[in-house]
């Protein structure tokens, strides 16, 4: 990856996570789709997906209902951010979607 690509790319995930209030280092980034492979096209747009990291004794110490419970807040706090599928978010042309 191009270095000014990943820096635009880590820029955006970084501004979702702020405006969401989630600690980027608990969070990973995939970035999906045609664009990591040999089917891209020009107008091909770039998936950013977000998934929230748990240690395994967070995990293990919620309940189902409490898991439900916390995934739903940080599901609403990505929504209310108001970042999702921006237009404002593109690298080298192609538009980034996010989704989490």
């Amino acid at each position: 990856m191009l270095p000014e690509v990943q820096d635009k790319l880590l820029g955006i995930a970084r501004m979702v996570c702020d405006e969401a209030k989630v600690d980027f280092d608990r969070t990973r980034v995939y970035i999906t789709g045609s664009i990591t492979s040999n089917t891209f096209t020009p107008t091909a747009d770039i998936d950013m997906h977000f998934r929230l990291l748990y240690t395994i004794r967070e995990f293990a110490e919620m309940t189902q209902k409490r898991f439900r419970d916390a995934f739903e807040q940080v599901k609403q706090r990505f929504e209310s951010s108001g970042l999702q599928n921006d237009e404002e978010f593109a690298v080298a042309g192609h538009p980034v979607e996010v989704y989490y």
